[in-house]
């Protein structure tokens, strides 16, 4: 079997230092991946408030009806995918990944009505991806970047961050007109 070698680098960056080596296009991809982040704890509490599960008393005081079945509630999807396509930091792919998803979750829900406890489907952090991450994003000064060098090219990149306590996400990236966006995260 014919192979060709080739010599693959990691490197670990921690967050605010940079290496006198690195591109600047994992400078840039890191810093968008990072950049997102922060945005992220900076708005996740505005973020958590769009009800994107139907599932309110005919008073919409916010209280749950376990008589009605869970539906997802595309009109605030919309508006919570928004708020995430105005940050600047995702791409239409990611945008696009998250409504089928929802679209997916709504589709179990038909399939296997529920209206009691947390909805399938949502019980985790969608960006975080886990459910225990207020310490991560309490200490993102503290994360480590992990940059392969294989996994960056001038308009494609792979980004590892390997978190606070516990845990990477990984950042795929593209370079739309100049500047880095997620098209996904993934644990």
């Amino acid at each position: 079997m014919c192979f060709s070698q080739q010599h693959s680098e990691t490197k670990f960056i921690k967050v605010g230092q940079t290496a006198k080596d690195t591109n600047s296009s994992i400078q840039q991809s890191a810093k968008t991946a990072i950049d997102f982040l922060k945005w992220y704890r900076d708005n996740r509490k505005r973020l958590i408030k769009i009800q994107l599960v139907n599932n309110e008393d005919n008073a919409g005081k916010d209280k749950y009806d376990t008589t009605k079945f869970y539906s997802v509630n595309f009109d605030s999807v919309e508006k919570y995918l928004n708020e995430f396509r105005q940050s600047g930091y995702v791409s239409d792919t990611y945008i696009d990944k998250w409504k089928q998803y929802f679209k997916k979750c709504d589709e179990q829900f038909k399939k296997s009505p529920q209206n009691d406890g947390i909805p399938d489907g949502f019980e985790y952090d969608f960006v975080m991806l886990t459910q225990e991450f207020q310490e991560q994003l309490s200490n993102l000064n503290k994360i480590k970047l992990i940059i392969n060098t294989d996994n960056i090219d001038k308009d494609k990149a792979i980004v590892e961050i390997q978190l606070y306590s516990f845990g990477r996400l990984t950042f795929s990236l593209t370079k739309y007109d100049r500047r880095w966006k997620i098209d996904d995260i993934k644990k």
